[in-house]
């Protein structure tokens, strides 16, 4: 837990303080000015707080915690902050907020943290607790700080210094903390900045922040009318740097925005995304940029794949692109159609006059996935694509088929009927799964390929009988963010998907969150010139116990304690080799080489 700076610390605080991420919606951020290139904001409603509260409590009144509280006292230098951590409690917004330096666009941006309380008492105590921890862990680092009390453009400062001028190691930056009303902020900058002005003026007039920049209102209001958090980035910074790529993407996207709302209980996170597109003026970036709005944009479903998958898939990842014939007209594209037709394989006979450009894999749930290792199950694993012919579908895999004879060792193709319907297997021999047999054929409008017959069996059953399909699946519609624009969706099923997946694959050092996370889902479309979508996370927070938080703590420290115990690797280092000396031969053709290069200078 060693504290390497004071701005490492700030931020530590600052990660403290979003980590209670509860979202109460975005038309107010005092005290950001307009000009932030980048923003992320909170708001906590009283519910939210609370939940939050009650899981901080679990930690911090947890006998295990005394011991990390102790570790931290005896490695920096002061008490655990308890008292702060609590204050905590009382915050209903937390903003970060950066400048860039218009002077030299490389330097370290200025940044701008806000909390608010909802009373203003808290934000003076917490400021008096947080100058007496910062002190007392800079003098442990042996790079003591003292705070100086100040008034700047109309605003009472703290100001962070070096106690020892003759060895200032805050060199060029300028860090200060300041209390307006029920705010506290705290600012990180050069010493050149004077970020405060515009900070000040933001508080006083809301015409001054930066909800009165267009571009900010409109991300707000494009990522949703209920949003509680909203995370805003202005690309614009990126023309200013001497760096191609940055400025290409620039040219390529206007700004980037995440809005989010999340459930009073913590338990579901719903977060909507917003990419804003600008019309290139690169040509380089235009015609990738052409390429991607013809793959992806005005795209139109008459349904959704999942009806053709059983409802006992626990991922799946769908793609909708606009393959056309006009698509591959394209000179980046057009070298696709000779190198398929010396294979045999016409680009619009034989692909485009059939396939609809929608593909998905998919992955099935195992009741036992110990059968993966004790019985060598394989999983049901799926590809479909979206196919508009059962006839010229096959006609393509028979070319396939024919061009893989040719090649030595190919695997021998059946034709054989499952679950009523004709298809084509390979048997697959020298794998460590005793029932896999890829399983080729047409459900319904997809033409699948399955890891087993069984698996091609249960995705006939679901397209036979609707109400056995991912599609009504009822966490699956209860996300309900799949729409008939989207170019992309995806859904899992984290807990049944980890455990399969460690049986295929032991996953070392899990991270403990996994163990929480229930559901993921995620869509997203292009709508006119932005790319829109949504993610939602779905948690099951009551497995988290004081027993699961004493085991969490517990397993912090003696982490802690093996990696202070891991040995110091130490390098030998060889004394230099002395070169050898070159034969009478070498010399010879050396002399030989330099008099023939006085000739050509000549």
């Amino acid at each position: 837990m060693k504290k390497r700076s004071i701005i490492a610390l700030i931020t530590v605080i600052a990660i403290i303080l979003t980590s209670v991420a509860a979202f109460a919606a975005i038309d107010k951020v005092p005290g950001v000015p307009k000009n932030a290139t980048f923003v992320y904001s909170l708001l906590f409603n009283a519910a939210q707080k609370e939940t939050m509260g009650k899981y901080y409590d679990m930690v911090i009144k947890n006998p295990e915690f005394d011991k990390v509280a102790k570790k931290f006292a005896e490695e920096s230098g002061t008490e655990f902050p308890k008292g702060l951590v609590e204050k905590i409690k009382n915050l209903t917004s937390f903003t970060v907020a950066a400048f860039p330096n218009e002077k030299n666009i490389k330097d370290e941006p200025a940044v701008v943290m806000l909390a608010t309380f909802d009373n203003d008492k808290a934000p003076v105590e917490i400021l008096d607790k947080l100058k007496v921890k910062f002190t007392e862990i800079s003098k442990k680092e042996g790079k003591e700080v003292v705070f100086t009390d100040a008034e700047e453009q109309g605003v009472k400062v703290s100001k962070v210094e070096a106690k020892d001028k003759s060895k200032d190691h805050l060199k060029d930056k300028d860090i200060k903390f300041f209390v307006n009303g029920m705010t506290l902020g705290m600012i990180a900058q050069n010493k050149e900045k004077d970020i405060l002005k515009d900070v000040a003026l933001a508080m006083k007039d809301e015409k001054e922040t930066i909800v009165a920049n267009a571009k900010f209102k409109t991300a707000c209001e494009k990522a949703g009318k209920d949003i509680t958090s909203i995370m805003f980035f202005d690309t614009e910074v990126l023309k200013k740097i001497d760096d191609k790529e940055q400025q290409k993407f620039a040219d390529a996207v206007n700004y980037m925005a995440l809005g989010g709302f999340m459930a009073d209980d913590l338990s579901k996170v719903t977060t909507s995304g917003v990419v804003s597109l600008n019309e290139a003026k690169d040509e380089e970036t235009k015609k990738v940029m052409n390429i991607v709005k013809m793959l992806i944009g005005g795209i139109k479903r008459a349904e959704h794949s999942s009806v053709a998958m059983p409802s006992d898939v626990v991922m799946f990842l769908d793609l909708k692109l606009n393959l056309t014939k006009d698509l591959f007209k394209l000179p980046e594209l057009a070298t696709a159609t000779p190198m398929l037709m010396m294979a045999g394989i016409s680009l619009e006979e034989d692909i485009l006059s059939w396939l609809d450009g929608e593909i998905f894999v998919a992955i099935g749930d195992i009741a036992n996935p110990k059968d993966v290792k004790e019985k060598g199950i394989i999983p049901n694993v799926y590809l479909g694509l979206k196919s508009n012919s059962a006839e010229k579908a096959v006609k393509l895999v028979e070319k396939l088929q024919a061009l893989a004879k040719s090649s030595p060792g190919a695997p021998e193709v059946k034709d054989e009927t499952v679950a009523g319907i004709k298809v084509k297997t390979l048997d697959l021999k020298d794998t460590p799964f005793k029932n896999a047999s890829v399983t080729l054929g047409q459900i319904g409008n997809y033409y699948v390929i399955s890891t087993t017959k069984e698996a091609f069996e249960k995705a006939a059953g679901a397209v036979a009988k609707k109400e056995t399909s991912l599609a009504e699946n009822a966490e699956f519609k209860s996300l309900s963010i799949f729409d008939a624009a989207s170019f992309m969706s995806y859904f899992m099923d984290s807990e049944k998907l980890t455990k399969i997946a460690s049986e295929l694959a032991p996953i070392k050092d899990q991270s403990k969150a996994n163990e929480f996370l229930k559901y993921l889902a995620a869509n997203a479309s292009l709508q006119g010139n932005d790319i829109v979508g949504s993610f939602i996370m779905k948690t099951d927070l009551s497995k988290i116990t004081p027993e699961i938080v004493s085991q969490f703590l517990k397993d912090a420290m003696d982490k802690s304690k093996n990696k202070k115990a891991e040995p110091e690797v130490k390098t030998e280092v060889k004394p230099e080799e002395k070169a050898a000396e070159p034969k009478a031969e070498d010399k010879k053709d050396a002399a030989k080489d330099a008099k023939e290069a006085e000739d050509d200078e000549e």
